[in-house]
């Protein structure tokens, strides 16, 4: 069975070009790209890894063990867009990239906790926010001040729900939150968009765009 986005149901259909990203049917391409833009990245991986020798886990698999808690470690690596954070003692969140090297560098992950280590999947509604206004609109949906944010993994709140965020050059705004919110999360950021006279872009152009 296919894996789905929190956001299926009201993800944009005429005009665009779909196809299955990870086991999970995307948009790819949209017919234009507007100036100001959302994106669904739920097709990417994320596990948390947590308890017990988490960081043993990590060093077993040659992955850093960063010290500093709530700073994004890029592994280059394993292609473009995977990275980790820590985000407790002993936590980690394990975020991989359109290439699919981290998952393959992984391997099977236990269905059990080993020593006290569980691996889990986070099947999280990411999105990402980027374009003209996208800072306009985040000054709008989060309270936090993100000018001059850089590299950190921030847990706030966008529009009510609370996010992963992760700023980027552009600035682009990359956060996920949990699946039952998703839905929601992404209507009210494409509400914003569209207001903006911006539209919804395919999880392709999104990378493309990152290219140029």
């Amino acid at each position: 069975m296919n894996r789905l986005s929190p956001a299926h149901d009201i993800l944009p259909r005429d005009g665009f070009e779909w196809s299955e990203v990870r086991g999970m049917p995307a948009p790819l391409k949209a017919p234009q790209r507007l100036a100001t833009w959302l994106v669904d990245l739920s097709p990417l991986y994320r596990v948390l890894v947590k308890g017990g020798d988490a960081a043993g886990w990590l060093r077993v698999r040659d992955l850093p063990v960063p010290e500093e808690w709530f700073v994004c470690h890029d592994l280059p690596a394993h292609g473009p867009d995977a990275f980790l954070a820590r985000t407790g003692n002993a936590e980690f969140l394990l975020h991989d990239g359109p290439s699919g090297g981290l998952a393959r560098h992984l391997g099977p992950l236990p269905d059990e906790a080993v020593n006290g280590t569980r691996v889990l999947m986070r099947d999280d509604q990411e999105i990402a926010l980027g374009g003209e206004h996208a800072a306009t609109l985040m000054a709008e949906f989060c309270a936090l001040d993100l000018s001059g944010v850089e590299s950190q993994l921030l847990y706030t709140r966008v529009a009510g729900v609370g996010v992963w965020l992760r700023v980027e050059t552009g600035p682009v705004y990359r956060m996920g939150c949990e699946p039952s919110y998703g839905e929601y999360l992404f209507e009210t950021l494409m509400h914003g968009v569209r207001e903006m006279q911006g539209e919804v872009i395919g999880f392709s152009d999104f990378y493309t765009s990152r290219e140029e």
